[in-house]
């Protein structure tokens, strides 16, 4: 059974904010200090530089399901969108 729009934007929400708060955690962590506390929900997550690639794969998980709900968004709403896709190039300056 087809989820409502209303789950579908939620879902989203969620994703996005998740998304904003790991970008955060990235940022502190790549470019600032050793450590980071990111907190989601009931849970506290102590991040440090050693986590980088953990940071980045959750980043990029996010946006695929980010992906994966405005698709199913605009499905949903009668339109037809394809998602995107997000190439990550590791070294690129």
């Amino acid at each position: 059974m087809p989820r409502s729009i209303t789950e579908i934007k939620a879902d989203l929400t969620f994703y996005k904010n998740s998304k904003v708060n790991w970008q955060k955690a990235l940022d502190a962590v790549a470019l600032g200090g050793q450590n980071y506390e990111l907190r989601d929900g009931d849970t506290t997550r102590h991040l440090t530089r050693a986590n980088l690639p953990e940071i980045r794969n959750t980043i990029a998980w996010l946006n695929g399901k980010i992906a994966e709900c405005e698709a199913e968004l605009a499905t949903a709403k009668g339109l037809m969108v394809r998602p995107k896709r997000i190439i990550f190039l590791r070294g690129v300056k």
